[in-house]
């Protein structure tokens, strides 16, 4: 025994002696087991952190532990730390006689199926399951059993099997679910994580290990996202945001905004902004904003030319966030509530078909004509839910149509309201910005584009001809019990050549509602 470790053991005696450590002296073997697995984790941690120093330090802290219990054993004069020592260098030595016996000539005892076959014997036990620590996590547990029933060979042929297996497993698991059948579920969940860490042990990997890196990653990336709120809650305190999923859309009856998201496997997202910096009774001046994450045109599928900057449909309920951020940043005295309208259109086995009716939360039926006009269907929806917060005044920003781009080119927004003065305000803030709008017409007479035989009105009509102002009429069908004003965005808050946002009409929109222009 090296001078060093009989030195840890009189340490430990010293301090379990009359005049050693009132805390150590009072110790029991139980009542260190739970600081000698925490030890032993804490080897774990340094291991997989690859930090020598570390390792360094807590195989001491385990190496005092396991004298300690020695220690206690030898107090009550049951065993010594050398019987410990020697025990397991005979257990060695024994286990592998093709190593350390010169007349050994029988097979190599070293595989997986004769070790488990000798500690069965060595032990009596009836099962070479048994003998398992209780205090072993279920996940380390699963996979010793698996190693030890594979060593004699309980296993699958190959990694394939048990990938099917675990399919196998994931469908039940499924069908569980969707029966609601929460006892099923909850054994098959178990079913799934064995079936998981079986296949882990294919490939060498501890599924416990794995496991552990995963839980690492996940705390660092949480992190990470922790600290930037914490600075976004520090910089826009001012505001109050709640997102209503697929659920809470169903629930409130927007069957138009559903229509949408049907053919993609991710949800919808409405998300609602509240500002209040200004008077309690003051009506807010409320923005809803498209925001289609991306459009593929869906089943009325856009031509591959361009489609790579289909990202930039959600300009809308860009521009919303950006104004919503800039007020609560300079802490402006106004009250405002922004709506985000935000969906993925894509083509699928579920997505809504050219053809299909639906039911607005308004209560009107649209005919969905082209599923590739989905922005005023998120809106028509968007906006009747904005009437809620009875609003003084409305305006809605969608990159809507391309016929705004042969109109006005990225020199202006398409603007088309109900409310002759709100569009004069947005027009005014524009030209003091040099971010411009201007006005197209919404007369009565292309209101009569969407009539259709089979609903209420149609989401597409009147053809080629005045496509942004049609576009606008269906939208002033959900806006009628407020003042509202529509800018089209489509040329304006994306430029193809460089790629990328503009920020417009931000500067705009602010404009307008920091100068009180709609008092």
């Amino acid at each position: 025994m090296s001078e060093a470790v009989k030195e840890l053991i009189d340490i430990v005696i010293k301090l379990r002696s009359d005049n050693g450590c009132d805390w150590d002296r009072k110790q029991t073997s139980e009542s260190l087991t739970p600081h000698l697995i925490e030890e032993a984790n804490e080897v774990v941690d340094a291991v997989l952190e690859k930090n020598s120093e570390n390792l360094k330090e807590e195989l001491g802290d385990l190496l005092l532990h396991v004298v300690f219990q020695a220690v206690i054993a030898s107090e009550k004069k049951t065993f010594e730390f050398e019987d410990v020592v020697q025990q397991i260098n005979e257990k060695l030595i024994k286990r592998h006689p093709h190593i350390f016996d010169k007349n050994y000539d029988g097979e190599d005892l070293s595989n997986a199926k004769n070790w488990e076959l000798i500690k069965k014997s060595e032990k009596n036990r009836e099962s070479i399951l048994d003998g398992m620590p209780k205090s072993l996590s279920a996940l380390i547990v699963a996979q010793r059993y698996q190693d030890k029933t594979g060593a004699v060979g309980f296993e699958w042929e190959n990694f394939s099997q048990a990938m099917d297996k675990v399919d196998e497993e994931l469908e039940e698991l499924k069908q569980a679910i969707n029966n609601n059948d929460l006892n099923n579920i909850e054994e098959e969940i178990g079913d799934l994580l064995i079936t998981i860490v079986n296949l882990a042990r294919f490939f060498d990997i501890s599924a416990d290990l794995a496991l552990k890196k995963t839980n690492q990653k996940f705390y660092n990336r949480f992190n990470f996202i922790e600290k930037i709120v914490k600075n976004t809650v520090k910089n826009y305190s001012g505001l109050k945001v709640k997102s209503l999923n697929e659920k809470d859309l169903a629930r409130l009856k927007m069957g138009s905004y559903l229509s949408v998201s049907k053919g993609s496997d991710e949800p919808p997202r409405m998300i609602i902004i509240e500002y209040n910096g200004g008077k309690k009774n003051e009506k807010p001046v409320a923005l809803v904003g498209k925001g289609i994450t991306f459009d593929t045109g869906g089943i009325s599928l856009k031509p591959s030319s361009g489609m790579d900057e289909m990202k930039w449909d959600m300009c809308g309920a860009g521009t919303v966030f950006g104004v919503m951020c800039s007020l609560a940043r300079i802490k402006a005295d106004v009250n405002v509530v922004g709506i985000m309208a935000c969906a993925e259109n894509m083509p699928s086995a579920r997505a809504t078909k050219p053809g299909d009716v639906v039911t607005s939360m308004s209560g009107q039926t649209i005919e969905i004509l082209n599923t590739d006009a989905e922005g005023r269907l998120v809106l028509a929806d968007a906006l009747t839910y904005v009437g809620r917060y009875k609003p003084s005044y409305v305006i809605d920003m969608a990159t809507l149509t391309g016929a705004v781009v042969i109109a006005l080119g990225s020199h202006a927004s398409g603007v088309m309201a109900n409310n002759q003065f709100l569009a004069d305000k947005i027009i005014e803030s524009g030209e003091e910005t040099g971010d411009r709008a201007w006005q197209l017409p919404l007369w009565n007479e292309y209101k009569s584009c969407t009539k259709t035989n089979f609903a209420d009105l149609a989401n597409i009509g009147g053809g080629r001809e005045a496509g942004t102002i049609h576009a606008a009429a269906f939208l002033s069908k959900f806006a009628e019990d407020f003042k509202w004003a529509h800018m089209d965005i489509a040329a304006s808050a994306w430029s193809s050549s460089p790629k990328g946002g503009t920020g417009r009409p931000v500067p705009l929109i602010c404009d307008l509602i920091l100068n009180k222009k709609l008092k």
